[in-house]
């Protein structure tokens, strides 16, 4: 899907301040989940738009100048449920971002666990 514009001017997708979050964590760590908060305050895309709507995040991180490649996955793991990704093949392989993935699932866990 392309960038929608009104009367030439550019409507993103997603809220702004989160896909600068996103933009931000993915220059830094090459990776980011659909669960993850990027920017203070600001959210998550969640899962729908991780695994349904990858096409419109890819056109907003580009709107801002995100200029790395991008590729997804996802996995459902026991006692969490489905986790969507996306990470940069020239940061990280795909192993490497399913161990991320696995490790942030597991500190979730943990979290939640505490907060009982």
């Amino acid at each position: 899907m392309s960038q929608i514009t009104h009367e030439g001017i550019s409507i993103m997708n997603f809220d702004k301040a989160i896909i600068e979050g996103l933009k931000n964590q993915l220059e830094l760590e090459g990776y980011a989940n659909d669960g993850q908060e990027f920017g203070v305050g600001h959210g998550s895309l969640g899962s729908t738009a991780f695994e349904h709507r990858e096409a419109d995040i890819l056109a907003d991180l580009r709107a801002i100048g995100y200029n790395g490649s991008l590729e997804s996955a996802g996995r459902y793991f026991d006692g969490y449920g489905a986790i969507y990704w996306i990470f940069d093949p020239e940061i990280m392989d795909r192993e490497e971002a399913e161990a991320q993935s696995k490790l942030w699932v597991q500190s979730s866990l943990k979290q939640s666990e505490s907060q009982l």
